[in-house]
């Protein structure tokens, strides 16, 4: 009985134990709680058999085996709380799994309202309807995502796992505003452009009726006048005017919007305009040259390109400052602007006398346009030399009111003898030249000073009166008055010095001019030597008035001739041996190849950047396309400056230019932009992402084509590129739809019908075959217009020829008049 208590007692310690191992995590699995029935069964039955045991022994023999059996108490199962044995409380599971699901719909609301964006951008239109579908979807993917942030929050950290970070992933979308008000499938702007169309459609043919109607009753009596050519011209010329305009309209519509317009406009034909055959309105036929409204019209081109010019200079000197930038500008609107009178100087100088009218007036009107330097070369709006001519010239004013106070002073000290001697005039002379001097400069620098900046400067320039140079009267300083001969010797001594600093001042100005260039140094210099000449002829013109009249003659005839030398301008400032226009064009063109390389730099950033992830949308594409172009544009400025430069001072600039080299923009491979390579995704979004590219590649042809036809002009290369594009976007196309037929029917959505707008363009015929800007068929007309003219010189030259050999002898016969009346009549045909 002892034994079977010890192993009853052994089995209910063996639960218990067990119980309290699995209870220490707080979590129970059906594993668990089957051992634990097992051991608690095992524990009842021990006791079981070791109380029928202790039952069946007498009393005396028990002793304390009933009480050890009572304490047997076993265990209470606990319920299982973590059925699937994963370590969490199944409660838990259960939210975690709530969250998650509540994550998932969020995902799935917010690829919907992005899914339904895309859908409804395809057509680059958003109707009220879709706007409201759209903020409908997005006001759903924002609440469902804030009810799954609410259970993520409340989960413990460690079970949050990626929910968090797929939680931010959803961005939800920009609801776009609504730019197709009444739904007809057409851009708001469009609708508008079409009705514009429309009037100005209408309005061409009205005009085009009207020069028809008016060319009809001009010609009722067979001859066209000077006057009613003109009314017809003026009336073509509105025709064609208000049929440009439409015609701009109707090229700006998309091709399904624009219905008969086009047919209309091309049969706007107009009118042939005949020749004058009436100039003088005398009922008889003249022959006229027609060339008087080409040179018109170059006459009113020039005019207007001279006014171009005029209001830009006007525009851009209104503040006062010209930067570099604006000046380049005017040069190139000036250079327009002298081509343009030129050629129409020729067409006027061809033209008969009687047909000129005013135009070589007009013409001698449009003079050329003086062009201002640059004063604010770096462009912050303020001249550059303002600060510090305000600055100097303040220096230089209290510079002269020093000199003034100081020769006033000495002049005080010296006159209180009564006497004045040589050196005592002489130093004066020197106080009066130098206070003279720096007033001079002073009021140089002042009067420079826009009248805004002068202040008190003016006023205080106007107190400083100097002093008059008393004569000398004391030459051999003895405190008694001078002798006469004693004077003249002292005189002829400083003649003397001042005729050897004259020539000193004439062969420096020699020296420095010699090279073409002067710079700040030397026109000091010669500013001190001039000076120094002056300040000679002073002292000795002082020592002259010593004398009486009659013995001044020739020393003021010597002193006379020491004429003023003129100090030429500085225009080397620098001194680096260089013109300063010079310089100034080389620091333009620095500026112009900084600005390129940094254009060049951005490009090239641009492009590591996108290049990162090995994929390029359509949207870095076009980035990277602008930025190169811009980039190319600086680069070809700055060549234009460079090349202008004198060799010499071109230094490493053209190296420079010469290192930005082309940068080669990669292919499109992520058409779709969904960060995957186009060729590497699954059935379904290889589909799209090629539906994507056909689209891509369909609106690239089409605007290529409006671009090429905005001049009405096709050249072959222009064709050839055109050809090139269509056979791309088709090939692309087919492509596309081979990937779109292959997906199961319930994959293609809208794929087959995006690819069915897909409509291409029609190639137009080539009209300017040589690709010089004009038709081809103008270009005939012009040839055939040349060879007339041409053939009219002839004639008339040999008309002329003839005349001069029949005037040889002085007679005229009649055979002769009449050949010559004959050839005449040819030339004039």
């Amino acid at each position: 009985a002892e034994s079977k208590v010890a192993e009853a007692e052994a089995a209910d310690q063996a639960a218990k134990t067990k119980l309290a191992e699995y209870q220490q995590d707080g979590l129970i699995t059906p594993t668990e709680v089957t051992e634990l029935n097992k051991l608690s069964t095992t524990a009842q039955n021990t006791k079981a058999e070791a109380q029928g045991l202790v039952d069946a022994l007498p009393d005396a023999l028990k002793g304390d085996l009933p009480a050890r059996v009572d304490n047997l108490t076993g265990i209470q199962i606990p319920e299982v709380n973590d059925a699937d044995g994963n370590g969490i409380a199944d409660e838990v599971d259960q939210a975690k799994s709530q969250a998650e699901s509540k994550v998932a719909e969020a995902e799935v609301a917010d690829q919907a309202a992005k899914t339904k964006l895309a859908e409804y951008q395809q057509d680059g239109l958003i109707t009220s309807t879709e706007k409201t579908d759209l903020e409908n979807l997005l006001a759903t993917a924002q609440n469902t995502k804030a009810e799954a942030q609410d259970l993520v929050n409340k989960l413990l950290d460690v079970l949050k796992g990626d929910l968090p970070t797929r939680l931010n992933n959803l961005t939800g979308i920009q609801v776009p505003a609504v730019n197709d008000t009444d739904g007809n499938g057409i851009a708001d702007e469009v609708d508008q452009a079409k009705s514009q169309a429309e009037s100005k459609v209408a309005e061409a043919e009205a005009a085009y009726q009207a020069a028809k109607t008016k060319l009809a009753e001009y010609q009722e009596d067979g001859l066209i006048t000077p006057t009613e050519k003109t009314d017809l011209d003026n009336l073509q010329v509105t025709a064609q005017s208000k049929k440009a305009e439409a015609q701009g309209l109707v090229d700006a519509l998309p091709d399904a919007l624009k219905d008969d317009l086009p047919e209309r406009l091309d049969n706007l034909t107009g009118i042939q305009i005949p020749e004058v055959n009436d100039y003088d309105g005398n009922g008889f036929k003249d022959d006229i040259d027609d060339r008087k409204d080409l040179a018109e019209s170059k006459v009113i081109d020039a005019e207007q390109a001279s006014a171009i010019v005029k209001d830009k200079l006007a525009e851009y000197q209104e503040d006062s400052l010209i930067t570099p930038t604006e000046l380049v500008e005017l040069e190139n609107l000036r250079a327009t602007a002298q081509s343009k009178k030129a050629k129409a100087q020729e067409l006027v100088d061809t033209l008969p006398d009687m047909l000129k009218a005013d135009l070589p007036e007009r013409l001698s009107q449009l003079k050329d346009i003086q062009l201002p330097n640059i004063n604010d070369y770096n462009g912050n709006g303020i001249n550059d030399e303002t600060d510090r001519l305000i600055l100097n010239a303040e220096k230089s004013v209290i510079n002269a009111e020093e000199t003034d106070k100081a020769v006033k002073a000495k002049l005080g000290e010296y006159q209180k003898d009564g006497l004045i001697s040589t050196n005592e005039k002489r130093e004066l002379i020197n106080l009066l030249t130098k206070a003279q001097k720096s007033k001079t400069e002073a009021q140089g620098l002042v009067d420079a000073l826009p009248n805004e900046f002068k202040g008190n400067l003016p006023l205080r320039l106007n107190n400083l009166t100097g002093i008059e140079i008393p004569k000398v009267n004391d030459a051999d300083n003895d405190g008694k008055k001078d002798d006469i001969n004693q004077l003249k010797a002292l005189i002829e001594i400083k003649v003397q010095e001042a005729e050897v600093a004259h020539q000193n001042a004439t062969s420096k100005l020699t020296e420095y001019t010699r090279d073409g260039l002067i710079n700040q140094w030397e026109k000091n210099d010669m500013i001190n030597l001039t000076h120094e000449v002056f300040s000679r002829k002073v002292r000795a013109f002082a020592l002259v008035e010593g004398l009486p009249k009659e013995q001044q003659g020739e020393f003021l005839n010597r002193l006379n001739k020491l004429e003023n030398i003129s100090i030429p301008e500085i225009n080397d400032k620098n001194n680096n041996g260089i013109a300063d226009d010079v310089d100034q064009a080389i620091a333009l063109a620095e500026i112009k190849i900084q600005e390129a390389e940094a254009a060049h730099q951005i490009a090239k950033n641009k492009l590591l950047e996108y290049q990162q992830d090995d994929l390029i949308s359509p949207t870095e594409k076009a980035e990277l396309d602008k930025l190169v172009t811009e980039a190319q544009n600086i680069k070809a400025k700055a060549q234009e400056l460079v090349v202008k430069l004198p060799d010499a001072m071109k230094g490493d600039l053209q190296n420079r230019l010469n290192n930005l080299l082309d940068i080669q923009v990669p292919e499109i491979n992520d058409f779709n932009d969904n960060g995957i390579m186009d060729n590497s995704e699954p059935e379904k979004v290889q589909a799209e992402s090629r539906v994507a590219q056909a689209e891509y590649l369909d609106q690239a042809v089409k605007d290529k084509l409006s671009e090429y036809q905005q001049n009405g002009l096709i050249t072959p290369t222009e064709k050839a590129e055109l050809d090139n594009l269509a056979k791309i976007a088709q090939n692309t196309k087919a492509e596309a739809q081979d990937f779109v037929d292959a997906l199961p029917d319930v994959w293609k959505g809208d794929l087959p019908t995006r690819l069915n707008k897909l409509t291409g363009i029609q190639v137009p015929a080539v009209n300017d075959a040589d690709g010089n800007g004009i038709a081809d068929d103008v270009d005939q007309a012009k040839a055939q217009a040349e060879s007339k003219v041409a053939e009219a010189e002839a004639t008339d030259q040999a008309a002329k020829t003839k005349l001069t050999e029949y005037q040889q002898d002085g007679l005229i016969t009649s055979t002769e008049k009449t050949d010559l009346e004959n050839l005449q009549s040819t030339a004039q045909s």
